[in-house]
């Protein structure tokens, strides 16, 4: 047991479950082996020998609370929701005030998308960890599937007190800021998640986004651009992108950033539909249809790109018959 224990702290967990296993072939009633074994199997990502194991370790010592707590977070990496919990209670009839038990059940509730069980799960663990940004982070989470964005602003905030470093949680927060219209203070969350995440994809696009919903356009594209760099196919930063530019009344560079859109992403049919309207800005009338053609194609329900390829097959008509019109007055003048 003693040489199983330092192996796996060196992380040789190969040679500590070879040590464990010698340990129980000589005493295999020793429930400690059984637990060093259910770990180290745990971290070899073989989980449901890790599952048996840690169940033999609490045949012989049924009152462990580690092991059930081991046992309950193999349960979730194997996705036995439901098992996981047992264990949790069975923890928490043992050591009612577990901080771990409770987190890990909240934890647990929250992969079966039972939300608010989750949240009272991690009420719970705050109650003996108040300054746990984890147990606060993940509160905000299950907030936020509830749609209680003031509340899960409010634990994203507890969360960074406690963890001024706490990534996730910024970035998160300024999400939940920008679903209640608090774009400013969103902004400010999101200026923090990129300090500590530079090569962040998602934290650059949805300061891109914040920053164009308070018109810093020229900030915004900025943004997105720097999002562009960061991700093999991002088509959501060139949409956005376009967006901005189409604000700005930069069609040119509108229908360049939708088209990019698309090239990454064909079916992407609200980058067609935009395409198609920026190509309208330029009369460019037989290039919009085509690209509400795509739409449409895509999304055959879009009911703004079948209204919008009307209007333009309507404004391309009357540009035909005004331009034989003009050649028929042409032609008129020419003659005499």
């Amino acid at each position: 047991q003693g040489q199983g224990k330092t192996l796996f702290a060196l992380k040789y967990y190969e040679e500590a479950l070879n040590a464990y296993d010698q340990a129980i072939q000589i005493e295999p009633d020793y429930s400690a082996a059984w637990k060093g074994r259910g770990k180290t199997l745990e971290q070899l990502e073989r989980y449901d020998a890790a599952i048996k194991a840690f169940n033999s370790a609490l045949e012989l010592q049924p009152n462990d609370l580690d092991a059930w707590i081991s046992l309950g977070n193999v349960q979730v990496k194997s996705k036995n929701y439901y098992d996981a919990i047992a264990s949790f209670d069975k923890a928490l009839k043992l050591k009612p005030d577990s901080y771990q038990a409770w987190y890990r059940r909240g934890w647990a509730l929250h992969n079966l998308r039972r939300y608010k069980a989750a949240v009272q799960s991690y009420d719970r663990a705050l109650d003996y960890k108040p300054n746990s940004a984890e147990a606060w982070y993940q509160r905000g989470n299950d907030l936020s599937n509830l749609r209680k964005y003031k509340d899960a602003a409010k634990s994203y905030q507890q969360a960074v007190q406690f963890q001024p470093n706490f990534y996730q949680a910024w970035y998160s927060w300024g999400n939940t800021l920008n679903q209640l219209g608090k774009y400013q203070e969103a902004l400010a969350s999101f200026d923090q998640a990129v300090k500590l995440q530079p090569k962040s994809y998602q934290a650059w696009y949805s300061r891109g986004w914040t920053l164009h919903q308070v018109q810093r356009y020229e900030d915004a594209l900025e943004a997105y651009y720097k999002a562009i760099k960061l991700q093999s196919k991002p088509y959501q930063a060139w949409y956005s992108r376009g967006n901005t530019f189409y604000k700005l009344e930069r069609y040119k560079d509108a229908i360049a950033s939708y088209q990019q859109a698309v090239n990454y992403k064909p079916d992407y049919s609200q980058a067609w539909y935009s395409l198609g309207n920026a190509l309208v800005k330029r009369n460019q009338y037989k290039k919009a249809i085509a690209a509400y053609d795509k739409a449409v194609r895509y999304q055959p329900n879009y009911r703004d790109a079948i209204k919008a390829r009307e209007r333009a097959n309507r404004e391309q008509e009357i540009g035909n018959r005004e331009q034989e019109i003009g050649n028929r007055e042409s032609g008129i003048g020419n003659r005499e």
